[in-house]
């Protein structure tokens, strides 16, 4: 039997979107308008893996970053929101870092975002969690 030489890349979808994903989140010659496209497609094929079942929690850090490189695209927070409230439960160390970024959007001008926000925000299932839940609601 031969073995492969030099480094072997992973196969399968979670190895092809964490590498997507990896490659998005670094800045490229790509306009601003291809890089909203590209992370969105990367993040629907994200979601709907994630809907079928396969477990996509390791790409937590790399999709809210992905994700904090376009603040203003409300079609991304939307995907991401999802993305957090269903790992939440299962990486609560890594929502907990999250929710600076949830309370940075629950005082954005728009309100769809806020609205987004604070409800992603009281749907995290983490313990502990009501001390970062009560600024947002009193707030408005």
């Amino acid at each position: 039997m031969s073995k492969p030489r030099g480094p072997t890349k992973p196969r399968g979808e979670y190895a092809e979107l964490s590498a997507q994903l990896q490659g998005l989140c670094m800045t490229g010659k790509r306009s601003n308008l291809e890089l909203r496209q590209a992370k969105k497609e990367a993040f629907k094929k994200v979601i709907n893996y994630m809907t079928l079942g396969m477990d996509m929690a390791g790409l937590f850090p790399m999709m809210t970053s992905c994700a904090n490189l376009s603040p203003d695209d409300v079609v991304l927070k939307k995907m991401l929101y999802l993305y957090i409230t269903h790992y939440a439960a299962s990486t609560p160390d890594l929502a907990l870092l999250t929710i600076n970024q949830l309370h940075k959007d629950c005082q954005d001008q728009d309100p769809t975002v806020r609205g987004l926000a604070l409800r992603s925000l009281c749907s995290l299932r983490i313990p502990n969690l009501l001390e970062y839940v009560v600024t947002p609601v009193t707030a408005g």
